[in-house]
């Protein structure tokens, strides 16, 4: 007789549990609901100040360069403060977990709905369009310039600068090379995109080439003051042995870049519109700007830029290297092959290590 009435009462029990948990499951939100929209924050239904109710909010990934992270939560978190306020959302820095440890080109976000989700999207835009616009150029396209010949003189030429410049001013004999146009590239996306538009306008290089070699010399000293978007103001001497630009050696000015430029045996122009060419394929591309680069590439090679090294002076006075004195004037000859896609590198560390100021991420022949 006892069993029988514990058992009896075990089941009563059972049920009343039961009951009791589909009532308290029925009155409860479902996880991931879309709660209503609401711009006052008094709202119950939805709010960033009603922490009480994280139930009823969204949770989502959005990419966002970690080069960017710190434009939106640095600084007291005031661009963070304000996106927040403007479209009710609250947003995270991405955690890398032990699964998932690539992580830090995205954040995470709460929202209550897709509107409040849709105007996240575009205070964000907003936000990285005006931190563009602080940063400096991350890549940079070029074509290399090297032969044997041309190392050796670059060497002698660094010899013969002497005590005119400072170590890590000069650049390294094995990266010379003719800039096109600079880009910000943000994130690994940006990379890929700039690497498919570089592979795309390498359908055109035979046209614009003839199918022949660009095969040239590297000759000439030339001056620039660094300054700007733009590449500077260019100063040339009058020269006694008849060659423009040879340097007249009676101007003391100080400058930041020595360089030479590089002239086809053909005397064509037609690495002067490969060039063009090419920084205007990117800039329709909506990946480069004129505002950075001009709309006609100066066809330089960088030999010295005093802004390498951070430590003395600034400037050189280049007037002993323009002089006619000066016995180096031609480096050599060789065959532009290739034209590059390169990151910049400001470490001091990766520069030493490696002998270079970029790294090379993507290249196309020049056929």
């Amino acid at each position: 007789h006892y069993f029988i009435q514990s058992n009896l009462r075990m089941r009563i029990w059972r049920q009343i549990t039961e009951l009791f948990n589909r009532n308290m499951a029925s009155n409860l939100p479902t996880l991931g609901t879309v709660c209503s929209f609401s711009q006052d924050k008094s709202d119950p239904k939805c709010g960033i100040s009603q922490s009480s109710l994280d139930v009823d909010w969204k949770s989502a990934e959005v990419a966002l360069p970690k080069l960017f992270h710190r434009h939106i939560f640095g600084k007291g978190g005031r661009v963070k403060q304000r996106i927040e306020s403007a479209t009710d959302t609250k947003i995270y820095p991405a955690k890398a977990g032990k699964r998932n440890k690539n992580r830090k080109d995205f954040i995470n976000v709460k929202y209550c709905n897709e509107k409040s989700l849709q105007a996240l999207n575009t205070e964000l835009d907003s936000a990285i369009a005006s931190a563009k616009k602080q940063m400096r150029p991350t890549h940079f396209i070029s074509i290399p310039v090297g032969s044997d010949e041309i190392t050796a003189n670059l060497r002698r030429f660094q010899e013969l600068c002497g005590d005119m410049i400072q170590p890590h001013r000069t650049q390294f004999p094995a990266k010379l090379h003719l800039t096109i146009g600079v880009l910000k590239l943000c994130s690994p996306e940006d990379v890929k995109q700039a690497s498919e538009c570089l592979s795309e306008f390498s359908g055109k290089i035979p046209r614009i080439t003839g199918g022949f070699p660009l095969h040239g010399t590297l000759r000439n000293l030339r001056t620039m003051q660094k300054g700007g978007g733009d590449e500077g103001r260019e100063r040339k001497g009058s020269g006694k042995r008849g060659d423009e630009g040879k340097g007249s050696g009676k101007t003391s000015d100080f400058v930041n870049i020595v360089y030479s430029e590089f002239v086809l045996s053909d005397g064509s122009d037609r690495l002067q519109t490969l060039a063009d060419a090419c920084l205007r394929h990117f800039v329709d591309s909506g990946l480069m700007e004129y505002r950075y680069n001009s709309e006609s590439v100066k066809i330089h090679c960088t030999l010295i830029n005093t802004t390498w090294n951070r430590k003395g002076p600034r400037k050189m006075d280049a007037s002993e290297i323009l002089s006619d004195e000066f016995e180096l004037q031609n480096f050599g000859d060789c065959v532009l092959s290739r034209i590059d896609l390169n990151e910049m590198k400001s470490d001091e560390g990766f520069v030493k290590e490696n002998d270079r100021r970029y790294m090379n991420v993507f290249h196309v022949p020049i056929d």
